[in-house]
C-alpha cells in the first residue's frame, strides 16, 4: 500500500475529544453561550468572582478546547454539544408545581 492510499487524519476539531470542564467551568462556558456580548467585568459581577478569576477561566477554557477567541469556544461548545443552547432544554422552576383552577361552585 503507497502512501496515496492513505485516509488523511480526522481534523480535531470535528470530533471531540473526552473535554472534562469543572462546575466552575461549565457555569462561565455556559454564561458565555447565553450572553455573549457580556465583559470579562460582568460575567465576574455575576459569578461573584474577580475579573482576573474570569480571564484565567475563560483561557482554560480556549485552552481545552483548543480555540483562541471567545467566539471560538462558543462555536465550538455548540458543536460539541457541551452546554445547552439558548433558549432550549431550560429546566423547569425548581418548587412551583402547575395549579389547578378551582372548581365553581353551584
Amino acid at each position: 500500500m503507497s502512501n496515496n492510499d492513505a485516509t488523511p487524519a480526522p481534523d480535531p476539531a470535528e470530533s471531540p475529544p473526552a473535554v472534562t470542564l469543572t462546575p466552575a467551568l461549565q457555569q462561565l462556558l455556559q454564561i458565555l453561550i447565553d450572553d455573549s456580548n457580556l465583559s470579562v467585568v460582568e460575567i465576574a459581577a455575576r459569578l461573584f468572582k474577580s475579573p482576573g478569576t474570569v480571564r484565567k477561566q475563560i483561557e482554560e477554557i480556549r485552552e481545552l478546547l483548543g480555540v483562541s477567541t471567545r467566539a471560538g469556544i462558543v462555536a465550538r461548545a455548540w458543536k460539541w454539544n457541551l452546554v445547552r443552547k439558548p433558549g432550549g432544554n431550560t429546566p423547569p422552576a425548581i418548587g412551583k408545581k402547575a395549579r389547578k383552577k378551582p372548581k365553581q361552585v353551584e
